[in-house]
C-alpha cells in the first residue's frame, strides 16, 4: 500500500508540475526497475539539502528558488531536521512517507516527549530508520538502535534504568523483532513493547512458508538493496532447494524453467508490474 501511494504520488507530481523540477528526497522506494520508469518521466534523486540549487533572496531577505523545486519525501520517510531545511529552502513538498510509517514516528515523537529511552530495531542504515531516530533526536531523547538479538545482548542499557520503549522498523522480520524484544525484556525492567511490524511484512513471511512447502523452487523478487526482499530470501534459502533473489523478469535462472512447482514472492517495494512481468515470463516457457 505504501509503496503503491508513493509511485502514485511521484506520477501526479510529474503530471502537475510540468515547469518545476521535481525530485525525490532519497529513493522513493527501493525497486530499480520502478524508479527507472519514473526517473523517465522526469522524477530526480535529491540525496541532500546542499545538493539543491544555489539559492536566491526575495525582497524580505528569504532564501528561495525559482522555479520552486517539487520534493517528494520518500515512502521511508525523513527526519524532522530534514523537512524543515527543505521548508526553509522554499521546496514544495510532498510528503509520500508510508502511513504506517508515519505513524510509527508519531509513537517514536510521543514516546520520546515524556522522557522514555527509545530503542528502535531496524537496519541502522534504512531511511526509515534514520527518520524515527531524528523524531526521537527532535525531542532530545535517547535513541539506541539495534539490528539483531546479539546487537540487544550487547547493547549499554544503563540509561534505561527508567522507562524504555521498543518500537521496529515496519518491514523488519517479525520473528527477528520477537527476539530482539525477548532479549531485551530481560535486561529492561521497564520496557514497553510496541507492536509495530507492518501486517503486509508478517502476511508476506507467512505465504512464503506456504510456498515453500508446495513449490519445487521459490523466486523472491525486489531490489538488491531492499532489506525486507534480502530477509525473504534469506528464509526461501531455509526452506525450499531452489530459491532464488532476482529483480527482474530477466534475471530468472535458467534452471527455474525446468521445474514443475514455482513460487512467486516479493518485497515490500516491488511493484505489481514487475511482478506481472515475471510471471508472464514463466507461464511463456
Amino acid at each position: 500500500m505504501g509503496v503503491r501511494r508513493a509511485v502514485e504520488i511521484a506520477e501526479k507530481c510529474l503530471e502537475t508540475y510540468k515547469e518545476n523540477p521535481v525530485y525525490s528526497f532519497g529513493p522513493l522506494i527501493h525497486n530499480r526497475s520502478a524508479l527507472a520508469a519514473l526517473e523517465d518521466k522526469g522524477l530526480k534523486l535529491l540525496e541532500s539539502v546542499d545538493a539543491l540549487p544555489a539559492v536566491g533572496l526575495k525582497a524580505d531577505g528569504a532564501l528561495t528558488l525559482d522555479p520552486a523545486p517539487v520534493v517528494i519525501i520518500r515512502a521511508h520517510g525523513v527526519p524532522p531536521e530534514t523537512r524543515h531545511a527543505l521548508e526553509e529552502k522554499g521546496c514544495i513538498i510532498q510528503d509520500a512517507t508510508c502511513p504506517r510509517v508515519l505513524a510509527n514516528q508519531k509513537k517514536a515523537a510521543s514516546y520520546a516527549a515524556k522522557g522514555y529511552t527509545v530503542i528502535i530495531a531496524g537496519d541502522k542504515n534504512h531511511g526509515e530508520v534514520t527518520g524515527l531516530a531524528g523524531c526521537v533526536r527532535t525531542a532530545r531523547a535517547t535513541c539506541l538502535l539495534v539490528e539483531s538479538p546479539a546487537d540487544a545482548a550487547a547493547l549499554d542499557v544503563t540509561g534505561c534504568g527508567g522507562n524504555a520503549v521498543l518500537i521496529s522498523q515496519t518491514t523488519i522480520s517479525p520473528a527477528e523483532y520477537a527476539e530482539i524484544a525477548d532479549v531485551l525484556k530481560k535486561r529492561i525492567p521497564h520496557l514497553e513493547v510496541l507492536d509495530t511490524v507492518c501486517p503486509a511484512t508478517q502476511e508476506r513471511q507467512a505465504a512464503l512458508d506456504e510456498l515453500c512447502a508446495r513449490a519445487e523452487g521459490v523466486l523472491v523478487i525486489g531490489g538488491r538493496n531492499s532489506a525486507n526482499t534480502q530477509r525473504l530470501f534469506t528464509s526461501a534459502k531455509q526452506k525450499c532447494a531452489h530459491a532464488a533473489h532476482i529483480e527482474k523478469a530477466d534475471d530468472i535462472p535458467a534452471e527455474f524453467f525446468s521445474l514443475n512447482t514455482i513460487g512467486i514472492t516479493a518485497g515490500a517495494s516491488t511493484p505489481d508490474f514487475v511482478i506481472d512481468a515475471v510471471e508472464a515470463r514463466l507461464s511463456s516457457k
